[in-house]
Formats: C-alpha cells, structure tokens, sequence
C-alpha cells in the first residue's frame, strides 16, 4: 500500500525549509505528496506565532484535519512550528493530535515522529541533512535561531537562541545539491549579519555568500534575512565580485520613526537605515530593495505613522510586506502601553500598501527597455515562462523554443502590462 501526506505551511522561509525536512523524510519513507487533506494519511500543519492571524489560520487548517481523521480513523495528525511551542496546551485540549513540535531548529526529523512513522507505516528509515526530493531551488539554512529580541516578536523564543551551522557542513549540503540538479540556493538565517560569530574570526557571511556564488554547478544565491542594526558592507562587496548573486536586498526598516524603532529594539535610527540604503544605491547600476513595516505599533502616533510613510517614500522600495501590529505573549512590547485600535491599525495599513504600489509601479516601469539575463524559474500555459532578472525582477516572456527550468535566457524588458513585466528573447548579452 503507498501511503500519502499533506502539509500546509504557514509562515517564514525558515518554516518551509522546516516543510522540506519533514516532506523529504517522508518521501525517503515511501510516501507520496498529496495536495488534498482528505487524501491524507499523515496530515502536518507547520505553524506560525508571528501574528494571531497566522495562529487562527493554522488553528482552523488543524480543525480540518481533525474532521477528517473522525472520518478516516487511523490519520496521523502533526503541529509543527513556532505556534506548536507557544499554543501547544491549548491545542492538546482543543484537538487530538498526534505530534506536536515546535520549530525544528535543526536538520532531521525529531526522534518521536520517526517513531509514529515507524510504529504506524512500518518504515524504518532515517533522515540525514540532504533533502531527497531535490528541487530547481532550495533553502539552505546557515544559522537557527535568534538573540537580536525585538520587542514585539516572538522567535527567540520560539526558535531559541542563536547558533550557526558549520562552513563546511553547509558547503557539503549545497555541494550534494548541486549534483543532484540544484540551480538556485537561498541561504537563510533570522539574521545572517550574524553567521559565524560563534564559529571562530575566520568565518563570516561574505565569505560563505561568495564561496556558496562560486560553486560551479550553482547559477543564482539568494539571502534572507540581513539585519539593519549590524548590516556588513562586505555583503556589496561580495554582490560586486560574482554575478550569480541577487542584486536584491530585503532590509526590514519595521518603523520609520525613530521612538518607535527604539521601543522596538531595533538598533539602529532611520538616519543609520538610509545611510545604509545610499550606500547600496551607489554600489548598482540596478537594484531592488524589500522591507518589512509594521503600523500600528503601541505609541506610534500619527506623525510617527507619517515618518514611515516618508522613509517609503525616500527609499522607494520595490516591495513591501506590511502588518498591524500584533501583540504576542512574552514578548516585551505586550506590556506597552498606547495600544492602537485595530480599525485604525488596518486604515494604517491600507495607506501602506497603497502608496507601496504607486512605488512599485514606477519603479517597474524604469525596467522597461532594459536588456537582461534571466533565471527561468516558472513554466506557464501556452508557451509562457517567468524568469528572474538580478534584481529579482520576474519578466514574463512567451516562446516556442525549448526552454528548460533553470536556464538562462537573454530577454529584452519590452512593456509593463497588468502589474508585471514582459520581455522577449533577444540574442546572447
């Protein structure tokens, strides 16, 4: 009999890396993935505490499973996550589940769930570091945890403190991955500024971007996330010396208030934050820039509201992934006082994403006319493909060649249509 699993995944990058572990120890197992619960035989829900709503939304994909194991006696049913540390007497109470986890921190399956797998699907396999299921594009994590203790978020305790993996443990990883068909690495940390700290002077991030960029069989590295606070120049200098790393940088500002940001345990003022921001600008020809705000934070004011949208307005990212604050328990920023409505909080956050587009918008259209090399990351319908410029620009082209996931494809940037950029295959570059 082939047995089959599902898992929804809720939340961070480092949640679906904690996903493929999982996944690819069942693969290993014999089982088969499935995208419907109620085809499922092991069920797992990877959870996130960032938000409440996150928390709800995992809550209620658990109250499906749960429906379907009545039906289907026999289902295992699995929390993982950091929701599985922080709700976990809560969810004992509320649902019968199996296994319950916390975020997985590390690079195999806990001993328990290799045991009911064992116990009910009579496997008797085990897990090592290198996922099976080897995708075009993986996560590679180089640290775990966190020790920066933001005030209003909830992972270094929920994920623990922080601790980097080996250079050459994570070399060995993107090397294994490299032969088995992986193109594209991202490699991952709460803080990657922090990489090697524990490890020894010799080991730092720059040094383990570039030697991951220079892998022979690897064609475009990624990185997430890097700190504002302890932001490393060297970083650009990497990004300059190998052009197979993104010309992308994902710097969370939070609050472009600085009272706001000192409430927050930032580490840095907006005034640091933008010198940071113009020295990457006059480091590229071309380059995008994300960030993280979160409105509604307890004090922010009105004018402390109207500085952040200033700071976007000056920065002019390309992205910006925005959120009403959310109080977590434990956390520091819980006991503050100002507390801001959530009505208000959300009209906060409106204004947000509707000045973000106006930016984004503008910022794409600058694309146009550009000729750029790009990653093929997607196939579509009727011979369309998405492929991914340095900048992490995704360009939507049409072709009859034949095109492979991973290749690279010179495109010229031809129009802005429908929120999304087109191309057309030109000659090499």
């Amino acid at each position: 009999m082939i047995y089959k699993f599902h898992i929804v995944t809720i939340g961070c990058q480092m949640n679906f890396y904690d996903t493929s572990v999982y996944s690819d120890f069942l693969f290993r197992s014999g089982f088969e993935e499935t995208d419907k619960m109620d085809e499922a035989d092991v069920i797992l829900i990877n959870t996130c505490a960032v938000r409440q709503k996150a928390v709800d939304k995992a809550v209620s994909y658990i109250g499906q499973a749960a429906k379907h194991k009545r039906e289907k006696p026999g289902t295992v049913i699995g929390v993982i996550g950091c929701a599985g540390n922080m709700e976990q007497n809560t969810l004992k109470k509320q649902f019968h589940i199996d296994f319950l986890f916390g975020a997985l921190n590390n690079t195999q399956v806990p001993d328990l769930f290799l045991e009911i797998i064992q116990n009910n699907f009579q496997d008797n396999t085990t897990m090592d570091m290198i996922p099976f299921n080897a995708r075009l594009s993986q996560f590679v994590p180089i640290t775990f945890g966190c020790d920066s203790f933001c005030s209003y978020c909830i992972v270094p305790y929920v994920r623990g403190r922080e601790r980097s993996i080996p250079e050459e443990d994570i070399l060995q990883t993107i090397n294994t991955l490299a032969s088995k068909g992986v193109k594209e690495i991202t490699l991952l940390g709460q803080n990657v500024n922090h990489y090697g700290l524990d490890l020894g002077e010799e080991y730092n991030f720059p040094k383990l971007l570039l030697k991951t960029a220079n892998h022979p069989l690897i064609q475009r590295v990624d990185f997430l996330t890097s700190h504002p606070k302890d932001f490393d120049c060297r970083i650009i200098e990497a990004i300059q010396a190998n052009d197979k790393i993104y010309r992308h940088f994902h710097l969370p500002i939070q609050s472009g208030d600085n009272e706001i940001l000192k409430q927050m345990n930032r580490g840095y003022t907006v005034e640091e934050y933008l010198r940071i921001i113009e020295t990457i600008r006059k480091s590229f020809k071309d380059v995008s820039l994300s960030s993280d705000l979160i409105v509604g934070f307890p004090g922010e004011t009105e004018t402390a509201f109207e500085n952040s949208l200033d700071v976007m307005k000056k920065v002019n990212f390309d992205m910006v992934y925005g959120a009403v604050y959310s109080p977590r328990p434990g956390t520091k920023a819980e006991k503050l006082k100002g507390r801001i409505s959530l009505i208000e909080g959300k009209r906060r956050l409106n204004k947000v994403l509707e000045i973000q587009r106006e930016i984004a918008n503008r910022n794409n259209k600058r694309f146009v006319g550009l000729n750029k090399n790009v990653f093929v990351s997607e196939v579509k319908d009727d011979n369309w493909y998405v492929g991914k410029t340095l900048e992490e620009k995704p360009i939507h082209f049409q072709t009859t060649q034949k095109i492979t996931i991973g290749d690279i494809i010179p495109l010229k940037i031809v129009s802005f249509e429908r929120h999304s950029l087109r191309g057309e295959i030109i000659d090499a570059l």
